[in-house]
């Protein structure tokens, strides 16, 4: 089974108050063995470091996009940054990072899953 748990903040100007703010709506929430992370924001969360301090911060790779707006079920907007995290005690999840899709994207693809295939603790499934 896999449990997601997403939290969010609009602080952009001060790293270490959202991930504060982010690691406060995740407290108390349980995650299993393997976990990864997934936020969505815009630009300017990266130009502040807010991406940065929060990686850091946890204890799992992250991924993710830029966008011009986030939301989640309670909140939604231009500068809001959204990280929602999926865990298991029975999958494991790997992160990779492509080469560009601009051009030959079946290539790339085939990459990244070959990479994310042999980070795996065992043979998928």
């Amino acid at each position: 089974m896999i449990t997601m748990h997403t939290a969010y903040t609009e602080e952009i100007d001060e790293p270490e108050l959202a991930v504060q703010e982010i690691l406060s709506q995740l407290e108390g929430k349980e995650f299993g063995k393997s976990s990864v992370g997934i936020l969505s924001c815009t630009a300017d969360f990266l130009e502040t470091g807010v991406v940065r301090a929060l990686c850091e911060r946890v204890s799992f790779d992250v991924v993710g996009i830029t966008s011009l707006a986030s939301s989640t079920a309670e909140e939604a907007g231009l500068d809001i940054l959204t990280f929602s995290v999926l865990t298991s005690n029975d999958v494991s999840f790997a992160t990779v990072l492509t080469d560009s899709l601009a051009k030959v994207q079946a290539e790339s693809i085939h990459s990244a899953v070959s990479k994310a295939l042999a980070a795996l603790p065992g043979a998928a499934s």
